[in-house]
């Protein structure tokens, strides 16, 4: 099928431009086909619409057409589709292998139908082909490992017509349920050669999909997402998960006319950290900005302290001894340069100890010393203190140019959170200056033992002669 569309075909109905009863009418009053069956089809569709566009292949795709009819008034029915009642399209495990040779995409029964516009999937998939700890190198960089699965997508008030003319996907409203997004990076790989992720947030590639999109609502239910890293520095793997996720995205699209349209896409989402804390977060993306601005603000309720242990241990060589967290409230600006707010964080009975990596013993082992002095002269125990008073934290994190989206917004989160509980750069320098103190003191202590030993070994000797 190769399509090109000319300006005066614009707005023009699904209907032949000349009947074709005016061909039949002087030999026949009639001609009908109830169902015309085309059972694993390869399809090739070609847009001539679009400068160098990629042809489009598929194949076992199965298309249904209902109720064919050439008479003296099917041609202006505004029920019919080119003369058809309806189309039916399905296509059941469809795989396609990603030109990189590190994914697989893979369908598993597609459901299309006219009359209604609904689209219906039945499990959507990006399958990785190498595992966790071997996709990097087989990429030669620590690149991000993707796995996604989706079931139940569902899209409504597709508009056909509109797809086969220019090839731009319209529809009302779209859902997806029971899914999960697990994503794996591992740390102490080369990154990859000049890599810049400036200009690929989440609304700025949406605007570089080639295909024009519209989406009017997207609703999403029981999605899981999940963030692991491998540390090299401390040979472990922190994850971090949102379970449960569900929400409404309104306004996905990438058209060039989105000034006169709506500059706006909002998503609403609520979750659960680590299954217990609920999360509630809401992103305000500006579409047409150049710099790629967008707002996010949220709030984490209450949880045990604890369960970031799966995070920061691994990564940040923290244990979470202790501590229960009321509530963790912010408010963000954020573009490519990097984001700007507001943490609020509520606390209390928070105990930390420091930990390292001992190769001897195959695990992280307590820095007993310097967790009593980040937990005496660093560490807020709870938060607002004795005066009640409990005040935000303002943050302003610059973003590296090679980090990415949910870099940046953990950076800019977790920065709050270290200035909340009184991880500054004046108590550390505080600590420094005890650890220095506390090292000369132990030096001076060991010289003066060995002095000690050697006056105690002469003497000695002395005594003997």
């Amino acid at each position: 099928m190769v399509n090109r569309q000319f300006a005066f075909n614009e707005g023009r109905a699904p209907r032949p431009i000349k009947s074709p009863y005016d061909i039949i009418s002087k030999n026949l009053k009639e001609f009908s086909i109830k169902t015309i069956r085309f059972k694993d089809v390869s399809f090739k569709y070609v847009n001539k619409n679009v400068p160098n566009s990629v042809p489009f292949n598929i194949d076992d795709l199965n298309i249904t057409l209902t109720d064919l009819l050439v008479d003296s008034t099917s041609a202006d029915d505004p029920s019919r589709f080119y003369l058809l009642k309806d189309i039916v399209i399905n296509l059941n495990n469809y795989v396609y292998r990603t030109p990189d040779k590190m994914y697989d995409i893979k369908l598993d029964q597609l459901d299309f139908r006219a009359t209604t516009g609904k689209l219906r999937i039945n499990s959507f998939a990006l399958v990785p082909l190498h595992d966790e700890m071997k996709f990097g190198k087989v990429a030669g960089y620590a690149r991000e490992r993707f796995d996604i699965g989706m079931r139940d997508i569902m899209l409504n008030g597709i508009d056909l017509p509109l797809y086969i003319s220019k090839q731009e996907l319209w529809a009302k409203e779209m859902a997806i349920a029971n899914g999960f997004i697990s994503v794996f990076n591992q740390n102490g790989l080369p990154g990859k050669p000049q890599e810049n992720k400036i200009g690929k947030f989440p609304h700025q590639l949406l605007q570089l999909v080639r295909a024009p999109i519209l989406v009017q609502k997207i609703q999403l239910k029981d999605v899981n997402v999940n963030y692991s890293v491998f540390n090299s520095e401390s040979n472990q793997r922190g994850r971090i998960s949102f379970e449960n996720t569900s929400g409404i995205i309104k306004n996905a699209t990438n058209l060039d006319n989105i000034k006169a349209i709506n500059p706006i896409m909002e998503v609403n989402l609520n979750t659960y950290l680590f299954g217990q804390g609920k999360l509630d977060v809401n992103f305000i993306f500006d579409l047409k900005a150049k710099d790629g601005a967008f707002s996010y603000h949220g709030v984490l309720h209450n949880f045990n302290a604890r369960v970031l242990n799966q995070i920061t241990k691994p990564l940040g060589l923290v244990r979470i001894n202790r501590g229960n967290v009321d509530k963790l409230k912010f408010n963000f600006k954020a573009n490519d340069s990097g984001t700007k707010g507001t943490v609020a964080f509520s606390y209390y009975d928070l105990s930390v100890a420091l930990m390292k990596n001992d190769p001897e013993k195959d695990h992280l082992v307590t820095r007993g010393f310097l967790s009593f002095l980040a937990n005496a002269l660093i560490i807020k125990s709870e938060n607002p203190g004795a005066d009640g008073k409990l005040v935000p934290v303002t943050v302003n994190y610059s973003r590296p140019s090679n980090t990415s989206f949910f870099n940046m917004i953990w950076k800019g989160l977790f920065t709050g959170i270290k200035y909340s509980i009184g991880i500054t750069e004046e108590k550390q320098n505080k600590v420094r200056e005890h650890i220095a103190k506390f090292k000369a003191m132990r030096a001076n202590h060991l010289q003066r033992k060995q002095k000690r030993l050697e006056r105690r070994i002469k003497r000695e000797q002395n005594e003997k002669r």
